[in-house]
């Protein structure tokens, strides 16, 4: 019990992430790569390592987006004298998380899921 519960909770930080991912470029207004994103954790109904990595390059790939958009929004609240610092420091967190996800299917219990 204890097991599936933890499993539950790995699985839902990576679908937790890439819905965050989701959302950011739904509000960009890119409907097609929404739609994309919200579909990719099925992929994770295939139990193997392509899975995976299709999984964590996706992630990678979000957290580079994470980091580009901190610079960027960062950059122009500077330029105009307004709080950045809050802001950064919220999105770091959110592009960490992302970033973190991604070594979640190294854990002992991910890892006799999907490495067999």
């Amino acid at each position: 019990m204890k097991t599936k519960f933890l499993i539950f909770i790995q699985i839902l930080a990576i679908i937790l992430s890439i819905l965050l991912i989701a959302a950011h470029f739904y509000r960009a207004g890119n409907q097609i790569l929404t739609y994309i994103l919200i579909s990719t954790p099925l992929i994770l109904l295939f139990r193997n390592r392509i899975s995976v990595r299709i999984i964590q390059i996706l992630l990678f790939f979000a957290t580079i987006e994470w980091w580009r958009v901190i610079y960027n929004v960062a950059h122009i609240r500077k330029m105009y004298n307004l709080p950045w610092i809050r802001f950064s420091i919220i999105m770091s967190s959110v592009a960490l998380f992302t970033f973190a996800t991604i070594f979640i299917f190294y854990s002992k219990t991910l890892k006799k899921i999907y490495f067999r």
